[in-house]
């Protein structure tokens, strides 16, 4: 089950400031490939430096393959630490496009699952991205928090007629170059969120059972740092360079 910390200080209410829309980051091509030859481009974000698309890899940074279910739906909710990848709805030519699904598990193997000189970041490292967006004046209309429109990618989302939203004119997201995709993510036995919700992982846990997934929701303008979700639950990966 999905759950949020109402603590965090992104899901305020939305501020709205007129102002001019943030010019688009770059993206930068560079030979950035992981261990079975998918190549990625990235993009520089204040500090940080990131993947821009979602990790596609079925291998661990050793080679060792990464397991899966059959079906793809299979139940999981009863194994102790289960280390899975799926393409989302199983469907292959999604995860060549858009990338995979993990569980925590996976993630935080000490095999490694980024390119080398990469990683995957952390509950902190999300929150660092956001802050810089908004404090940079990534918001809509160019200043507040909203800023799920500059972190969302161009295509994908379910429409909506409310502006701010990242399903509302798509085709002005992703200032910051960050193209997050709402492939959804898995539950215990389902494939959930297509086109409602780009949900990535990152290494921080909460507790025994869950752990960080920050989110960009369709139907929310901000960036939601303070998601959590079972460790067994399928969700993107995005990586950031060391």
């Amino acid at each position: 089950m999905k759950k949020i910390l109402l603590i965090f200080t992104l899901c305020l209410p939305v501020l709205l400031f007129q102002s001019c829309n943030k010019e688009k980051q770059e993206i930068h091509v560079y030979p950035v490939t992981d261990i079975d030859g998918n190549g990625y481009d990235t993009v520089v974000i204040g500090p940080q430096v990131w993947l821009a698309q979602n990790l596609k890899t079925i291998s661990y940074a050793n080679g060792e393959l990464i397991g899966t279910t059959s079906p793809s739906d299979k139940d999981i909710s009863g194994e102790s630490s289960p280390k899975y990848q799926w393409a989302p709805y199983g469907n292959e030519k999604s995860a060549s496009e858009s990338g995979r699904l993990y569980t925590w598990y996976v993630v935080t193997d000490n095999r490694g699952i980024c390119p080398a000189g990469w990683h995957v970041p952390s509950y902190p490292e999300w929150n660092a991205l956001a802050e810089y967006l908004i404090n940079n004046n990534y918001g809509f209309e160019g200043s507040g928090i909203d800023i799920a429109k500059a972190m969302a990618s161009v295509s994908g989302w379910s429409s909506s007629i409310v502006p701010g939203l990242p399903g509302n004119d798509p085709e002005s997201n992703n200032s910051s170059g960050l193209s997050a995709v709402p492939q959804g993510y898995r539950g215990k036995s389902s494939f959930i969120g297509a086109g409602q919700t780009a949900s990535f992982w990152s290494v921080t846990a909460f507790g025994a059972t869950d752990a960080y997934t920050p989110e960009i929701w369709s139907h929310n303008p901000n960036f939601i740092g303070n998601v959590l979700n079972e460790k067994y639950c399928g969700a993107s990966v995005r990586c950031l360079k060391d």
